[in-house]
C-alpha cells in the first residue's frame, strides 16, 4: 500500500491537535458567565479516538481485501479526513474565543452564523464524525465504523443538543432564526420558512 494516505492523515491529526490546543490556551482568557458540563468533551472525545487508534494499530477487526479496493478505500478515507480536517479548523477559525471544553457562555459571548455556521451548527463535531468514518475506510476496519456510528455519533448528537438548548436560551430570538436556517451537522437541503 502506498504511505501518501498514512502521511496525509497523519499530517491532518497533528493540525487537529494544534488547533485543539490553541482553543484551551486561547479560551483560558475567556471570563465564563454560564457553564454545564458535560460527559462529552474534548477528554471523552480523545479517548474514544485512543482506542480507535489502538484498533487500528492492533488490526483487531481490520479487512484484508483486494490491492485495488485497499486503495480504492485508503482514497476515500484520505478525502474524508483531509475534508473533516479542513471543516473543523474552518469552524474553529470563525468559533474564535467562543469555542469552550464544556458547554459555555462567556462574558462578551456571540451566535456565530459566519463561515462554516452559515451552513451547519456544529462542524467541530460533524467534521469530527467524518474523520472518524475516515479512518475506518483508509485502515479498512468495519469495528472503528461501527463504533462511530453506535457510540461516536450519538454522543456528538447529544452533545450538540445541549449547546442548542444553551444557546437558545442565551439568544431566543436570533438563535432561533439560525437553526431554522441551519442543519445540525450537514447543511438543510429546504431552508424553513421565516
Amino acid at each position: 500500500m502506498v504511505l501518501i494516505p498514512y502521511i496525509i492523515s497523519t499530517f491532518c491529526l497533528w493540525i487537529l491537535l494544534s488547533a485543539i490546543a490553541l482553543n484551551f490556551y486561547f479560551s483560558k482568557k475567556n471570563a465564563v458567565v454560564k457553564e454545564k458540563k458535560s460527559i462529552v468533551e474534548t477528554g471523552s472525545m480523545l479517548a474514544f479516538f485512543m482506542v480507535t487508534v489502538l484498533l487500528v494499530y492492533l488490526k483487531i477487526g481490520a479487512l484484508e481485501l483486494n490491492e485495488k479496493v485497499d486503495f480504492a478505500l485508503a482514497v476515500l478515507g484520505t478525502i474524508l479526513i483531509v475534508a473533516g480536517t479542513g471543516i473543523n479548523v474552518a469552524g474553529r477559525l470563525a468559533l474564535k474565543e467562543n469555542w469552550g471544553n464544556q458547554i459555555r457562555i462567556y462574558e462578551h459571548h456571540t451566535l456565530v452564523e459566519s463561515g462554516v455556521y452559515r451552513y451547519i451548527r456544529h462542524p467541530l463535531y460533524s467534521s469530527t464524525i467524518l474523520m472518524m468514518y475516515g479512518f475506518s475506510f483508509l485502515f479498512t476496519n468495519p469495528i472503528v465504523f461501527l463504533l462511530n456510528t453506535i457510540i461516536f455519533f450519538p454522543f456528538m448528537v447529544y452533545r450538540a443538543k445541549q449547546e442548542d438548548a444553551m444557546l437558545a436560551i442565551v439568544f431566543p430570538d436570533t438563535f432561533s432564526k439560525y437553526k431554522s436556517k441551519t442543519g445540525l451537522f450537514i447543511p438543510k437541503l429546504k431552508k424553513e420558512a421565516e
